[in-house]
């Protein structure tokens, strides 16, 4: 993917300017939501409450819009407290965690040993898997009650001393989690990672030469469209290769917050904010260097996927029609960024997922 174009200008605006913002968004926004569960722990009352959630919903924000960064530090954090990437895009048996199993997990009475403080409850912690922690594991604690799977809203009658050191134990694995990943990110920190891509092939430790760091980067946004499209829209629409239109929402992303569109409309914004580069030089200088055309489609299909996704807020079998629309802008972006750009430099598809424009 990478011919005559220069692409240091790119890799310093997504390294220094780009990205950075948003990792310190993250450990900003999972510090605060550890205050709010301290609040909550102390004192649970219905404002309370409304406030944890509503940190809770900042920080799946923060969350979706590093979730295109998917290469470096990524690979070793980003999985231990969001799970969706990784499940949405199997092949065999994806499910949207928590599973019923995982919930199962999270609800088990561990009483005596785990469930009398929150040491106790982070020791029970080490003993489920990824899919049972993190963000997506504090939103079922958080939003619905124990048992009922999403049939029933969460309540402070609800939160019982024992989910309480729960949650406190998750809250701290996740903070420690996104922060650790934040920091890697950090212009001041001992990896400045941002720093490596921004000198890739000037002194970078990490890429001895730019068209790696540029790789890395445009098949991060690819990833971020794929998973978009197969995973967070046809999945729970019943639209995949040989749906019925069925829709599933055990699949759904934040299904049990009702937040999986917003999800979406975050991905885009980040995705959006790579191609167009924010003011400063994005893939779209990348792509027009070759095709101007092609940019031209791309940026089009950008701002119609925008206003569709801004029009409907569930995945519903009454918003078959944007869903449908939603896919199709997502499908024609892949095939411009995947296929037919490749095809102009006489390469194959950088990812053979989510790029055929089905």
């Amino acid at each position: 993917m990478f011919n005559t174009y220069d692409p240091s200008n790119l890799l310093a605006n997504v390294g220094r300017t780009i990205a950075p913002p948003l990792f310190a968004n993250l450990k900003t926004q999972a510090a605060n939501l550890v205050t709010q569960g301290a609040t909550l722990a102390s004192s649970c009352t219905a404002g309370n409450l409304t406030n944890f959630q509503n940190a809770w919903f900042a920080n799946i924000a923060a969350a979706k819009k590093v979730e295109i960064f998917h290469f470096g530090p990524f690979v070793t954090y980003y999985p231990l407290f969001d799970a969706w990437p990784g499940e949405a895009m199997k092949t065999v048996s994806p499910e949207s965690p928590p599973s019923a199993g995982d919930m199962d997990s999270l609800d088990f009475d561990y009483t005596g040993t785990y469930g009398a403080s929150v040491a106790g409850a982070a020791n029970y912690l080490t003993t489920l898997d990824k899919d049972a922690k993190g963000l997506i594991a504090i939103e079922y604690v958080a939003f619905i009650k124990p048992g009922s799977y999403g049939a029933n809203q969460e309540a402070c009658s609800d939160l019982t001393s024992i989910r309480l050191n729960l949650l406190q134990a998750l809250l701290a694995d996740y903070s420690a989690n996104a922060t650790a990943l934040a920091n890697a990110w950090d212009p001041a920190g001992t990896t400045q990672y941002g720093e490596q891509l921004a000198t890739a092939g000037k002194g970078s430790t990490t890429y001895s030469y730019s068209g790696a760091a540029l790789n890395d980067v445009f098949s991060g946004a690819l990833r971020q469209l794929s998973t978009m499209k197969d995973g967070k829209l046809e999945k729970p629409a019943g639209l995949s290769s040989g749906g019925n239109g069925v829709i599933n929402l055990s699949l759904s992303e934040s299904r049990l917050s009702g937040n999986s569109v917003v999800n979406l409309r975050n991905n885009l914004a980040s995705f959006k904010a790579v191609y167009l580069g924010n003011g400063a030089v994005g893939l779209s200088d990348y792509i027009r260097y070759y095709s101007p055309s092609l940019d031209t489609r791309a940026k089009s299909d950008i701002t119609q996927l925008e206003t569709v996704l801004n029009s409907f807020s569930s995945i519903n079998s009454a918003n078959m029609s944007t869903i449908s629309q939603s896919v199709s802008l997502l499908s024609d972006l892949l095939n411009v960024l995947n296929v037919q750009f490749p095809a102009v430099l006489g390469n194959g598809p950088v990812s053979s997922s989510g790029g055929d424009g089905d």
